[in-house]
């Protein structure tokens, strides 16, 4: 999170702060250190060269498939909560991850560009189902009649499908080309233009009754349906949207049709017991099996087109030679089915059971072993595409997920773990409740108790020392020599810490309410304090006492600065007020309505020439210092700024942090990278 060069949480100064974040917008950071706490979820690339995995501390994490050695590591700066789904895109060129919430977040794997998918508000987007185009070019989500076309290159909305029948799709598949789109609402089936949402034409036919699936055939030519009863399965013309023939040999209703790969068969099962094999150019019926003890609820080809993979309603698993004969059956005795799939290798068979708490099981194709879970164990488990391995997320018997590793698919032996998990990192960055100091790579937050500031070795994520607190902790501030660490309390309490052995040295309260931000001076000599009761307090360390009180605020203050000479103090409030102080006499310099919005961050340039200000109204401002004047202002964010600041070692560019970094030429307000 730090790593382009910016001193402390994020400031390129002399002096160090640590400004709160907009309302509502907590952050998390695990800098480098891999995931913390529990993985929750894992995905092997299309290739099967790389598995990438998503944890409790809102990270992702990119490991080689072979070595198991971490590659990248990709944070999500917008919200804390635990990553519960994560998945590649069909050309492996984006990663895609949903969080408890269901909003949905993604990167480049190439450049690790990071991908904001934003709703008409502004916010992060949410979504309860993703389905991606073969060719990885778009994106469509469902969400309870919220449903979106994207650019998933771009992360871009193509249209927000607000109309019917759009708004109220249940299910959706794109064309093999991925220029077509075939969605049901309720009981009708339509086909929609992929490239801009338009609504071509609804699949219909006076014969046909409520449509309960449909799917294109691999060429993208015809279109095989099913109906919610009935005992045929119909083909249309995708080009005329005109049904073309049916198929006709079933005695009762069709549940489950499916085309081979190469889209010369068809293959379909029925409540009759049977399984019947066709010609998909002219319905001819190939093969018909023998009907058996109970009806099939599905069927589907594998990938290679040589085996039927089936579920009937008695939860009997079975693989058939697609030329007509069943090769293997397996009984399932644990648990109720409601899905089965063959894996991309199909060396496995995935199945999913239909209870409550969802429960994957991995079986051999070829012997019907249960190669996953194990006896007495829990978890889930992911194989790669050669189904070679699978990496394995265990739950203990608190329910809690206590290991990924990655094992052999077939003799289930370990292989590596994914190291990295487990320190449960749970700080804010580029806000109040986290500081890093730079020199020493050490890293004091809030983890998981409130009252309890933790400091952590970046380099090896060891726990260096807790720092115990009587009240919520709302600030956290590394010193600049690094040898103290001042605190910020609920109850309006400061206090400052030994950052070397964690002994308090001294406290002293003044606000009578939340201490939402800390400045120091180069020297360690004065703070500056900013409080929920609308104040500023500046205070001498040595004597434990305030020097000034500052009351001109009418909200509370989120953001406080000392110029490098330490003339000066700077202040900015959640009205978006800023007010600039005279640090010997208290006198107000300065004060002007900055931003429409929360004035979450502001810094002196180290010349002290000019103050960089960030709103969670999405812009922020370089001012002069002397006369206030706006000099330049960005607006090229697309959520709430969240931290401002000078590159290190580059006055001539300005870093503005909001969902993700951003650089920007000062004098000209352009966007740069």
């Amino acid at each position: 999170m730090v790593c382009w060069g910016m001193t402390g949480a994020g400031a390129a100064s002399s002096r160090q702060v640590s400004p709160p974040p907009p309302l509502n917008m907590p952050l998390r950071v695990v800098a480098q250190l891999g995931h913390g706490d529990e993985v929750f979820c894992a995905a092997f690339s299309p290739s099967g060269g790389q598995i990438a995995s998503g944890g409790s501390d809102g990270t992702v994490v990119v490991w080689d498939a072979t070595s198991g050695r971490q590659l990248k590591q990709f944070d999500i700066p917008s919200r804390v909560d635990a990553l519960e789904h994560i998945f590649y895109s069909p050309d492996g060129q984006t990663i895609l991850a949903t969080d408890g919430e269901e909003h949905f977040f993604g990167w480049q794997t190439s450049a690790g560009k990071p991908l904001l998918f934003l709703d008409e508000e502004g916010e992060p987007a949410t979504a309860e189902t993703l389905i991606f185009s073969p060719d990885g070019n778009h994106l469509l989500t469902l969400d309870n009649g919220d449903n979106v076309l994207w650019n998933l290159r771009s992360a871009k909305a193509v249209k927000r499908l607000g109309d019917e029948p759009a708004s109220s799709i249940e299910w959706a598949t794109f064309s093999n080309q991925g220029n077509k789109l075939l969605i049901r609402d309720d009981d009708t089936a339509w086909v929609m233009d992929a490239e801009d949402g338009r609504t071509l034409y609804e699949i219909k036919d006076d014969d046909l009754d409520a449509i309960d699936a449909a799917a294109y055939s691999p060429s993208g030519r015809q279109i095989l349906v099913t109906p919610s009863s009935g005992a045929e399965a119909w083909i249309f013309d995708s080009t005329t949207g005109k049904a073309a023939f049916r198929l006709k040999g079933h005695t009762e209703s069709v549940n489950s049709a499916a085309y081979s790969p190469d889209g010369k068969w068809i293959a379909t099962a029925s409540d009759d017991k049977t399984i019947i094999v066709w010609n998909a150019t002219n319905s001819k019926r190939i093969w018909r099996s023998k009907v058996q003890e109970a009806a099939f609820s599905s069927v589907e080809f594998s990938q290679d087109g040589k085996r039927l993979l089936t579920l009937d309603e008695d939860d009997t698993i079975a693989t058939w030679d697609a030329g007509s004969r069943r090769l293997l059956q397996i009984k399932n005795e644990e648990e109720s089915l409601k899905d089965v799939s063959f894996t991309a290798s199909a060396r496995q068979i995935v199945a999913k059971s239909g209870t409550d708490e969802e429960t994957i099981m991995l079986y051999s194709a070829a012997t019907g072993k249960k190669l996953y879970p194990g006896e007495d164990e829990e978890g889930q488990a992911v194989p790669s595409p050669d189904g070679r391995r699978m990496v394995v997320i265990a739950t203990d018997d608190t329910g809690k997920n206590s290991a990924a590793t990655v094992r052999d698919a077939e003799s289930g032996k370990q292989l590596y773990p994914l190291k990295g998990h487990g320190l449960g990192l749970q700080m804010v960055a580029f806000g109040p409740r986290v500081s890093f100091d730079r020199k020493t790579k050490r890293m004091a937050g809030v983890m998981d108790k409130e009252e309890t500031v933790t400091i952590v070795d970046t380099a090896t994520s060891k726990k260096l020392l807790t720092l115990e607190h009587t009240s919520s902790v709302s600030c956290v501030l590394f010193s600049e020599d690094g040898t103290r660490i001042y605190t910020g309390c609920a109850d309006g309490t400061v206090t400052i810490w030994n950052a070397a052995i964690g002994e308090e040295i001294s406290h002293f309260k003044k606000q009578t309410e939340a201490v939402r931000c800390i400045a120091d001076d180069s020297e360690g000599k004065r703070l500056v304090t900013g409080s929920e009761d609308d104040s500023v307090v500046l205070w001498d360390v040595a004597a434990q006492k305030p020097l000034l009180t500052l009351d001109d605020h009418e909200a509370d203050v989120y953001s406080v600065d000392l110029s490098s000479d330490g003339t000066r103090i700077a202040s900015g409030d959640a009205t978006g007020q800023f007010i600039q102080w005279d640090a010997v006499s208290g006198k107000k310099l300065l004060q002007l309505q900055a931003h429409q919005s929360e004035l979450v961050d502001v810094t002196y340039t180290e010349d002290g020439k000019r103050i960089l200000t960030g709103s969670a109204d999405k812009s922020c401002l370089i001012l002069d210092a002397v006369s206030g004047q706006i000099l330049t202002q960005f607006n090229g964010h697309q959520g709430p700024i969240l931290r401002v600041g000078e590159v290190e070692g580059n006055t001539k560019l300005m870093v503005s942090i909001g969902f993700f970094p951003a650089q920007w030429d000062p004098k000209l307000g352009i966007h740069v990278t």
